[in-house]
């Protein structure tokens, strides 16, 4: 396809699939453009913006283009200090550029079909640390925890997260006694803070801050020990 019917594709898809309107009262390009700037900017709540820019950033139609779309638009996120970015496919409150390139490092070293567990546990974070309207971040930690017990798991072949990291050295994979002790108390942390990772009466007190900080840090620690596992072969 050519850009302008590229163009004319995506407009008739969020019309129809997202603002759910009928495809012969899309109107021509430009008139769609002044259309869906009223929509989301003056008849709405500023998620409506942020749930456009998701919506885009998943359309398969343009999967050539997102990457340099997520770029431009985090770009525009920041210099108009919005306290969002695009990270993975999702519309996430995480705006400092090192949490953001720490995630996104973490699910492109988790591409390989090997690390398939790993890399949609932490999608299923993001996911539920970013749902503008029911947040889990109890759950969103849940999954950021599970990464890094999967990529323990992947690399050691041990089940038990501490045996894994104890293992780690032996299968090859360098990591300084000190990492492997932190990693050792915060998952020993962020596996029984307040019922997360086992059943409980009252509800997990997780917030946004805490959900984030441990997705960065496990996304930080997976690439680490891929990068590590990397050398070894």
């Amino acid at each position: 396809w050519s850009g302008i019917e590229t163009i004319t594709r995506l407009a008739q898809t969020v019309w129809m699939e997202h603002f759910h309107q009928p495809l012969d009262s899309c109107p021509m390009i430009d008139q769609f453009f002044l259309d869906i700037r009223k929509m989301v900017t003056e008849e709405g709540e500023y998620w409506r913006v942020l749930d456009l820019i998701e919506f885009m950033v998943n359309e398969g139609l343009w999967d050539t283009v997102s990457r340099t779309f997520i770029e431009m638009t985090n770009n525009v996120l920041e210099e108009k200090m919005v306290g969002f970015r695009i990270v993975g496919r999702q519309v996430t409150q995480i705006e400092s550029e090192a949490e953001v390139r720490a995630v996104n490092d973490a699910l492109d070293a988790a591409q390989n079909k090997k690390f398939a567990g790993v890399h949609h546990n932490l999608e299923n974070a993001i996911r539920l640390m970013s749902d503008r309207k029911k947040p889990d971040f109890a759950n969103s930690m849940k999954e950021s925890v599970s990464a890094a017990e999967g990529i323990v798991r992947q690399l050691t072949g041990q089940k038990k997260f501490s045996d894994g990291l104890a293992e780690l050295e032996k299968n090859g994979i360098d990591t300084p006694i000190a990492i492997r002790r932190a990693w050792g108390t915060l998952y020993g942390w962020a596996s029984h803070e307040d019922g997360v990772r086992h059943s409980a009466n009252d509800k997990p007190k997780v917030d946004l801050a805490t959900a984030r900080f441990v997705l960065v840090s496990c996304s930080a620690f997976v690439t680490l020990l891929m990068d590590e596992s990397r050398k070894k072969a």
